[in-house]
């Protein structure tokens, strides 16, 4: 939809999660795609303390229609959020292309989280800063 295919392995300074949050960033666009909403008040805090030009566009997965706006308060002026309904989420994986049958190992794939990664992160929620 944003027309930005970008990816970026970090978001201010912490590294992105591929089942949990992804950020894109062209230079001249971002956006931010949020799937577990465990992560989102991590992500606020991020961004609050981010110095940004343009506001970045957050999609927030939501079972319904609501993006998070409360969550949000704090960088309102920082984000453009958009909610990504479960029906549009479904929606876009049946449709885009699927990937080929490939072997890719997690240490040849800077994005790709391994479970001891996602089971540190659903233990903890404990972003590290720089």
């Amino acid at each position: 939809k944003e027309n930005l295919y970008t990816e970026q392995n970090t978001f201010g300074g912490q590294k992105t999660y591929k089942n949990v949050f992804r950020y894109f960033d062209d230079g001249k666009k971002q956006m931010l795609i949020i799937y577990r909403e465990e992560a989102i008040d991590e992500l606020v805090d991020i961004i609050y303390d981010m110095d940004i030009s343009q506001p970045i566009k957050v999609y927030v997965f939501s079972p319904s229609e609501d993006p998070w706006k409360g969550s949000f308060d704090d960088v309102s002026d920082k984000v453009e959020l958009c909610a990504l309904p479960q029906a549009i989420y479904n929606t876009y994986r049946r449709i885009l292309p699927k990937k080929k049958d490939a072997v890719v190992f997690p240490e040849e794939d800077v994005l790709a989280t391994t479970e001891k990664e996602e089971e540190q992160f659903n233990g903890m929620l404990n972003f590290e800063y720089d």
